[in-house]
């Protein structure tokens, strides 16, 4: 997985209000409060800057355990 997609990831995170720990990879999405409004924006991010297609699936927050889990799911997502 690309550091910078992870990079972005956590970027991303860190500017939804809803946030209110310190992101780090290892930290459980539910731990950071992040919930399925905060999903939507980040693969909507990636979709609009990086071509990203996601399955509805990839939509279900709880497929998600922590921060890595999320950018490795979009990292496959991404077309080059």
């Amino acid at each position: 997985m690309s550091a910078t997609i992870l990079d972005r990831v956590i970027e991303l995170l860190e500017q939804r209000d809803s946030v209110t720990e310190t992101v780090t990879p290892e930290i459980g999405l539910a731990d950071l409060g992040v919930d399925s409004i905060d999903l939507v924006y980040l693969l909507t991010s990636f979709e609009r800057t990086d071509d990203a297609e996601f399955e509805d699936t990839d939509f279900d927050l709880g497929r998600y355990g922590t921060v890595s889990d999320l950018a490795g799911t979009i990292a496959t997502r991404i077309h080059d």
